[in-house]
């Protein structure tokens, strides 16, 4: 009911998510001040264990990892990092901005079988992380209070071990380093042939890999700020450092929006997504390119007011085959939505939405969190005084789902939540987390209903650990922990194992029908009374599955009995809260 979400959205004073659980062990809080802005959740499976860990850094240059359950990975988190000042006498400083943006990439950039977080901090060094702490030769030191974007981690050379693909710039004027630069490093700190690459003007926006053209090697592709000295402009880059032919785009206002490149329209080839504004235009909005610079039919995709830094999410959100984009806006005051477009350039039904705020703080994320199984669109805002940033989410019809707006706890002063939601399944128990944080220097995470989706989601920033803002380039394509699929069978009446079992939310009943038939579904406890009762309709022949919301079921030990055709089948599955 969009009444009902103005009036909680819009209402004032302290609240607080009661019917959506945090994740086991969540929040968490992180030292130091400044704090968490821009940062977001880089989670992955650092020591291949098969775990996944959740690392942020924050403006102050603290260094978190966390297992999944929210305990400390050993060794970590590391204290801020400072550099020496040629003064008289020399002043040792950490040097933070909230320009800084720090959210780290993961992969393997030494060739070892081993990942490695890789990120720039706004003091200028260039930080590598493992298992165990810093790699060799790192942090290194590129230069003075140098800024960067969010790396990209990719096989460019073809030779084992991912390059750090990154841009460098001075945010403050009067220092030394003013010369902003792309570059592709390996880890000995030297460059690929034909790196790096001079850009003119200071790129805010972070690289995005993608094989544009289908060569079976990726490029590179930026945005550049407009000066006095002239436009904003995207370029593109072969891997050898050549440019693409039809790039740069130039003639814009200042592009600090970080490319998203997916095949959007089924032609096999990646095109180039992002918000921009060309100077002899009115149109702001979101633009789709070829690979050769050409502007796709049916773009751009006017948006009413623009967003400095976020980023495209591609996915399926209505289960239809082909991709949708969506993304998140700024306009004051309270005015900020959500938009979401068909692979044509067409709005989605329902959309855009508002968010209840003035800024869509951060790139938004494609995951399901409602449990029917299709990628929701998740964004966070931001907050003021009495009226605290949130986390949204919307179907793919533009329905609010189901317990959001999620809030941060009441006593947070600083409810901002300035970065990207990562949406997954970080503890392997088949249902779906939002991981997100606020300026209070703490880190959230809410247990949803929602299930690894079958259908393209883009649960992160720049979509996934690599940060390579192309799902086709990032090594595991989709987020981890598949949900198990039903039996091939179809030639039986079967209630197939559930899944994650025991649960502590809801639970996947998979099942499979002989004939077609009314399927109907009864709860019982232990001592036999029943629970729960769930008509599912006249099915076809062929697998199925439902997924049981247990959010009101007390612990304890529970019976599933499906019935279609006269005939009965029972799983037993165990609630833990």
């Amino acid at each position: 009911d969009r009444g009902e979400y103005e009036k909680v959205v819009r209402g004032r004073g302290p609240r607080r998510s009661l019917d959506m659980p945090y994740q086991w062990g969540w929040p968490r809080l992180m030292q130091g001040w400044p704090t968490l802005y821009g940062h977001t959740a880089t989670i992955a499976d650092l020591d291949g264990n098969g775990d996944l860990e959740v690392q942020l850094s924050n403006i102050a240059n603290y260094f978190y990892v966390w297992q999944h359950d929210g305990a400390f990975y050993p060794g970590y988190p590391r204290n801020p990092l400072y550099i020496t000042l040629p003064t008289d006498p020399p002043s040792d400083v950490n040097w933070v901005s909230t320009a800084a943006v720090e959210t780290a990439a993961m992969g393997d950039i030494d060739g070892d079988g081993g990942n490695e977080y890789v990120y720039g901090c706004g003091i200028g060094y260039l930080c590598v992380y493992g298992p165990s702490g810093p790699m060799d030769g790192f942090p290194w030191l590129l230069d003075t209070a140098l800024f960067s974007g969010v790396p990209a981690l990719v096989d460019l050379d073809g030779i084992e071990g991912d390059e750090i693909v990154i841009n460098t710039y001075d945010y403050f004027d009067g220092f030394p380093q003013n010369d902003p630069q792309v570059h592709v490093y390996y880890p000995d700190h030297s460059e690929m042939a034909g790196w790096p690459k001079h850009t003119g003007r200071r790129c805010q926006s972070s690289p995005a890999v993608g094989d544009l053209d289908g060569d079976g090697v990726p490029e590179i592709v930026i945005g550049c700020e407009s000066t006095s000295s002239g436009p904003g402009q995207i370029f593109a880059w072969h891997a050898d450092g050549s440019p693409v032919t039809g790039y740069p785009i130039t003639g814009l206002f200042s592009v600090n929006s970080t490319p998203t490149i997916a095949d959007i329209d089924g032609d096999t080839l990646q095109e180039v997504i992002i918000r921009v504004k060309f100077q002899d235009s009115t149109t702001n909005g979101v633009y789709v390119f070829d690979h050769q610079g050409q502007i796709k039919p049916g773009f751009p995709a006017p948006v009413s007011s623009g967003h400095p830094d976020g980023a495209c999410a591609v996915g399926d959100i209505d289960g239809d085959g082909d991709l949708e984009i969506a993304f998140g806006s700024i306009e004051a005051v309270d005015l900020g939505r959500v938009y979401a477009w068909h692979h044509d350039g067409t709005p989605v039904a329902g959309f855009p939405q508002l968010v209840g705020a003035t800024w869509v703080d951060g790139s938004v994320a494609m995951g399901d969190v409602s449990g029917d199984g299709l990628p929701d669109i998740v964004a966070t805002t931001n907050g003021v005084s009495g009226d605290p940033g949130h986390v949204v989410a919307f179907d793919y019809q533009g329905n609010m789902v189901a317990e959001f707006p999620l809030f941060p706890d009441p006593g947070d002063q600083f409810t901002s939540m300035e970065c990207t939601p990562t949406v997954l399944d970080v503890d392997g128990d088949g249902d779906i987390e939002i991981f997100a944080t606020d300026w209070e220097n703490k880190v959230y995470a809410w247990d949803t209903p929602g299930i690894v989706s079958e259908y393209p989601c883009w649960p992160s920033l720049k979509f996934g650990p690599h940060r390579t803002g192309c799902r086709a380039t990032e090594p595991d394509p989709e987020p981890p922990n598949a949900s198990p699929q039903p039996s091939a069978k179809v030639n039986r009446f079967e209630l197939l194992d559930p899944y994650p079992n025991p649960f502590n939310s809801s639970v996947m009943l998979p099942f499979t029908l002989s004939h077609s038939a009314r399927a109907v579904l009864k709860v019982y406890d232990v001592l036999g009374r029943l629970v729960a009762e769930t008509d599912l309709g006249m099915l076809e022949a062929g697998q199925h599955r439902h997924l049981l919301d247990g959010r009101h079921f007390s612990s304890g030990i529970y019976i599933c009995q499906l019935e279609a055709n006269e005939m009965t089948a029972s799983r037993k599955v165990a609630l833990l809260k």
